[in-house]
């Protein structure tokens, strides 16, 4: 049986956006959606303008003080009045005066006191001091409202502030309900014998009006072929929607689809694996769609729900009902043999069924519910089990993201013109890079993990990928895609080629998530960010297509937009950018070069620390001797404080320093050299160590360690193997060495 989110493909690609317009003034604009750019005519304020009640003054007249100065007059907000500034002279102004030319700040009336026409001021200002210049709030010809934003309250006053008085939007999305069924009558009405009252269209209604959508008709129909058609000939001229409720399985007087197979309509779907609501049906007819939901009320909702707000989108509309994912609290042990959408309540993170009637027909219970748990077939649920939650639309947003799930958010970045090649295919330790950021994401607890890859990208990965809409823009537009796909409330954005960090870098962004922000980042408003090792919120949305359409791509400038909190930086947090750092990265830190006596290890060695020098790395050698070796000898200071019973003992100067005694192994020794990228050992064959092993030809015959990645060797038999270079090409050994994977 057909999925719903094949349904939902089959109905929005046949649906387009409406391109009709129209003016709309002020006071009816706020949730429309607007048409065109609209950019400023002017600037905002027009004028300088006093922020303070005081006096306006020449910044220089006034830089030492005590300073009297000669009082010109008075300006009150609204004046045009003139005044010549003169040496050593004031002007009295008021909040949102405009400050006469020739005076640069204002000085507040705390900070002075006057004596008839003279006023003293006791604390100078600096140039446009309280001083509101022209523009400072809007510039003129500034875009100030986008083609395609849904229009807020702040929109309007910005707009107002300007002169505007009406915008051209975007047309309302039109739609109308029609329920079929001979047993309805309309609220208000004496109850017949047999018959019930209609109730699910007025609900439906309610919410579409609620969104912004022009219901044109509501009514109910009697179950007669040729009345159904003639209503619905007539409905379909004007409205963009038609939705009908019953007539849909396959009783006797279940009309609807014998009455759009009369009309010519194209059948999109009828029937799906959806529970309740399988036979919902839908098609098109003269460009129109005509959703045909069940007659049973909860089961119409449900797919009301998910069908309806889907097509609204595809029609231009700017609502679609708030999808997460949640944990689940209780039990639900019923099989079910299809996909099931349950009636439940949502709240911080946490989901509940608190109902046990689940029948189509029941929908007084949904009063106490606020989302339907998407279910999967065959699937129970019990305490602490992730689960898929949808709001319903008209659900009250007053969610807490304590103890959230959230999603992991990758955004890949394609191909590096610096590495050439996409980075996340690059392997670490027998990994790529994007497979080990999913198995951090994984053991952070991400609910989902999606990853943001360019336009164009036509790769398959591992994990779901969702492409970017607009090219060339930076990783503003990944993040956009992953709070527009996101499941919950909270996306954690990472870069696949970031380097692997403490898992307690994360632990602490995480513990900082709550309702009253909507990101968080290492970092600080002034100084360095670390923005894709952040949280954002899907609250962050608008701003960032604000941005977007304003063509600020800054990712800097998101926090600023919005309620961030800025967590002071713990860690270093790489971006591999160059061959070098995925060289440093890939490569083992530790390498043994072992081979047997005089087969010229140290002088390899020799060789191939220059070479790692001059690439940027830091390297430390550690000397392995199967013997004892004399560093210490009979008569010593340190030889005597062994004897006398020290178990180790240490000496060292400014440029040297040994270690004497005690039982010593290799990791000991490693730990030794904290900041070595590279740490060469010298020796022990027989360890788990990555080994370059020299077979120096009249030396040794063959290799004597196990399993060596790399055989240096100038014996011409052993060069011909895969894992054998030319001992004399350091330069070879050390390509192959850092392209390790």
């Amino acid at each position: 049986m057909i999925s719903v989110e094949e349904c939902i493909a089959k109905i929005t690609a046949e649906l387009k956006p409406v391109t009709e317009t129209q003016k709309v003034c002020l006071d009816e604009l706020t949730g429309r959606v607007s048409a065109a750019m609209v950019s400023a005519p002017i600037s905002l304020p027009p004028f300088p303008k006093s922020a303070m009640d005081g006096y306006a003054v020449k910044a220089e007249d006034v830089a030492e003080p005590p300073v009297k100065l000669k009082v010109l007059g008075t300006m009150f907000a609204g004046d045009d009045k003139d005044f010549a500034h003169g040496d050593k002279s004031a002007v009295r102004i008021m909040t949102g005066s405009r400050v006469p030319d020739g005076f640069d700040a204002v000085v507040r009336q705390e900070d002075t006191t006057l004596e008839g026409d003279t006023v003293t001021i006791h604390k100078g200002v600096k140039y446009h001091t309280n001083y509101c210049e022209v523009g400072e709030d809007v510039k003129s010809g500034q875009a100030i409202l986008p083609p395609g934003l849904k229009i807020r309250a702040i929109d309007v006053a910005v707009l107002a502030g300007v002169g505007i008085s009406e915008v051209e939007v975007t047309r309302k999305i039109r739609a109308s309900i029609l329920s079929t069924g001979s047993e309805l009558q309309e609220p208000g009405q004496s109850l017949a014998p047999g018959k019930i009252y209609q109730n699910i269209t007025q609900y439906l209604a309610s919410l579409m009006r609620d969104k912004g959508v022009e219901v044109l008709y509501c009514g109910i129909c009697e179950d007669d072929k040729e009345v159904i058609t003639e209503r619905l000939r007539s409905l379909l001229s004007e409205n963009d929607i038609i939705i009908t409720t019953g007539g849909v399985s396959v009783g006797q007087k279940d009309l609807l689809p014998e009455v759009l197979d009369g009309m010519g309509a194209k059948v999109l779907f009828h029937g799906a694996d959806i529970k309740p609501g399988t036979p919902t049906m839908a098609a098109v007819l003269d460009g129109k769609l005509l959703l045909c939901l069940s007659g049973n009320p909860y089961a119409a909702i449900v797919n009301f729900e998910i069908y309806f707000w889907e097509a609204f989108c595809a029609l231009g509309g700017n609502f679609r009902p708030y999808t997460t994912l949640a944990r689940f609290n209780g039990e639900y042990t019923k099989v079910n043999s299809g996909r099931r959408y349950l009636r439940a309540f949502y709240k911080n993170g946490q989901v509940w069924i608190q109902s046990s009637k689940h029948m189509s027909s029941v929908i007084s219970n949904l009063a106490a519910d606020n989302c339907l748990i998407d279910l999967e077939a065959g699937r129970t649920l019990a305490t602490g089990d992730v689960v898929k939650v949808r709001l319903l639309s008209d659900a009250p947003s007053d969610y807490c993201s304590n103890n959230a799930v959230f999603t992991g958010g990758i955004v890949n970045g394609g191909k590096s013109t610096r590495m050439g090649t996409d980075k996340s295919a690059l392997k670490v330790e027998g990994k790529t890079l994007l497979e080990r950021k999913v198995e951090m994401l994984k053991k952070a607890g991400a609910g989902q993990i999606i990853l943001s890859v360019a336009k164009g990208d036509e790769g398959t990965y591992p994990v779901r990928s969702v492409r970017d809409e607009i090219d060339g823009i930076g990783p503003i537009e990944g993040i956009r895609r992953l709070l527009m796909e996101s499941q919950t409330e909270w996306v954690f954005v990472t870069a696949v080629d970031i380097e692997d960090v403490p898992s307690d870098a994360f632990d602490t962004l995480y513990s900082y998530l709550g309702s009253d922000i909507d990101a968080v980042v290492y970092g600080s408003a002034e100084g360095k960010l670390e923005p894709l090792f952040a949280f954002f919120r899907k609250t962050c949305l608008p701003e960032i297509e604000d941005l977007i359409s304003c063509h600020e791509y800054r990712l800097r400038n998101i926090f600023e937009g919005v309620r961030t909190r800025y967590v002071p930086i713990k860690y270093e947090i790489k971006n591999i950018n160059e061959p070098s750092d995925y060289r440093r990265l890939s490569m083992p830190r530790v390498i043994s070069v072992c081979g047997v006596k005089n087969s010229g290890k140290t002088t390899l060695i020799e060789s191939l620390i220059p070479l790692f020098t001059e690439d940027g790395f830091k390297v430390g050698v550690i000397k392995h001797d199967g013997h004892e070796f004399e560093i210490d000898r009979e008569g010593t200071d340190t030889s005597r404080f062994i004897k006398a019973g020290a178990y180790k003992t240490a000496i060292f100067s400014a440029t040297r320093h040994a270690v004497v005694g005690g039982q010593t192994d290799v990791d000991s020794l490693i730990n030794l050299f904290p900041e070595a990228d590279v740490i060469i050992v010298e020796g022990l064959k027989d360890s788990d160590i990555p080994k370059v092993e020299v077979v120096r030809n009249g030396v040794s015959d063959e290799p004597v360690s196990k399993d060596p990645v790399l055989i240096a060797t100038d014996n011409p038999t052993i060069l011909s193997k895969p894992s054998a270079v030319d001992l004399n090409n350091a330069a070879e050994i050390y390509r192959r060495l850092t392209k390790w994977d």
